[in-house]
């Protein structure tokens, strides 16, 4: 859900980066997720606005290492076409 915030952000016109970053912090920041990765990209001829997230799957397990290795991510993406009026 957090890429999907993001993703709405840069969707829309006038965003920047630093909304769109500021965006996710504020979605996964309440719910004390530490240690993920932003990326956004925008594809100028496609007019695609992507955000992926990763967080490390140790930061977010409730059962620690009770099942063994937990040095794996958990990702999510999204993309959605920038807003724009003609």
């Amino acid at each position: 859900t957090a890429a999907r915030e993001g993703a709405r952000t840069a969707a829309l016109p006038g965003s920047t980066p630093e909304e769109v970053s500021s965006r996710v912090s504020e979605f996964l920041t309440p719910l004390g997720v530490t240690g993920y990765t932003a990326t956004y990209t925008s594809d100028d001829e496609t007019s695609i606005e992507t955000v992926e997230i990763t967080v490390p799957y140790g930061e977010v397990t409730l059962l620690g290492d009770w099942f063994g290795c937990t040095d794996w991510d958990l990702g999510a993406r999204c993309s959605m076409r920038k807003e724009q009026v003609d």
